[in-house]
């Protein structure tokens, strides 16, 4: 069965912890610790996470069982703020888990959580580059205008996308020689289109595997080709991040987080469930919420 990329969101709880026991609490500890806010009486409040990762426990504190943990870009529901610092995460009535408030950096109301804009993460070069693909694919010239369509229309010109050649109209679909390009499963494999508020979304559910089609085998240098263009100094680190996702090494620390290269934002979605990736480009001056469908200048 063949492996794959990209897509767009999300799986709200990113891994488990192994559900060890917790250490013994007594009843005056229990009891100590208070509810000091209620948020579900109103309208829903979404916490910012500023690491990585948090740990989510069954009360609030460490001495309680750790349940799982939870990626920052989940972005929890809080149901109520506890006297010692800790946020009860998820719905009324729901099982009870718990976050460390000092992991928590602002809460934002259910009527601004679409409109909220990501923080933008430094983006640390890996130390192991991908190899430069052995296909070739012409060279996509000049630099990109502002008019997004104008763009795409271009790309897909130089290098053999069809305007609702696939499933969707509003899609360019990979069709070199004009063959649609298609999995085994008959799932289109590298995809993009606007949403007029960003500049592109470029979906890609394939790779050059052993045993692949033609077509798929131009995979990696269209999608390196299509970086180039919009990224010219930052391209092949991008390359390098959608080829280890491809050849299953965990790029958690770059999927689902916001980075700003080459003057315009960028954002890798991927599900590894549905087998793709997304990869999310910025128009240059304009930084965007997680989805890329709201945006605000610099």
């Amino acid at each position: 069965m063949k492996k794959i990329l990209i897509a767009t969101l999300l799986i709200l709880l990113v891994s488990s912890y192994p559900t060890t026991q917790a250490t013994t609490i007594n009843a005056a500890e229990k009891a100590s610790v208070k509810v000091v806010k209620k948020y579900y009486k109103g309208e829903n409040m979404y916490a910012v996470i500023k690491p990585l990762f948090v740990d989510v426990y069954s009360g609030p504190g460490t001495s309680y069982k750790k349940i799982r943990k939870i990626k920052r870009f989940v972005h929890p529901v809080i149901v109520e703020k506890m006297s010692n610092g800790w946020y009860r995460v998820g719905y009324p009535g729901d099982e009870k888990h718990y976050i460390d408030g000092k992991h928590v950096s602002k809460l934002v109301p259910d009527s601004k959580i679409s409109e909220f804009i990501e923080p933008v993460r430094t983006f640390k070069k890996l130390s192991k580059k991908a190899p430069v693909p052995k296909t070739k694919v012409p060279s996509l010239k000049g630099k990109p205008t502002n008019n997004p369509e104008t763009n795409l229309k271009m790309i897909g010109e130089t290098l053999g996308f069809g305007l609702g050649a696939g499933r969707f109209d509003n899609d360019y679909s990979f069709a070199p020689n004009g063959t649609l390009a298609v999995s085994e499963y008959g799932k289109e494999v590298l995809t993009y289109n606007t949403n007029k508020v960003s500049e592109a979304f470029l979906d890609i559910s394939s790779w050059d595997y052993p045993g692949v089609s033609e077509e798929e085998k131009l995979i990696p240098s269209t999608v390196r080709e299509i970086l180039r263009f919009y990224y010219p100094t930052y391209y092949h680190e991008l390359y390098t991040v959608i080829y280890n996702i491809a050849h299953e090494k965990n790029m958690d620390s770059y999927t689902e987080e916001t980075f700003y290269l080459d003057n315009r934002q960028v954002r890798f979605h991927y599900s590894k469930h549905l087998g793709s990736l997304t990869v999310c480009i910025g128009k240059k001056g304009y930084k965007y919420n997680s989805g890329f469908h709201y945006r605000k200048k610099i």
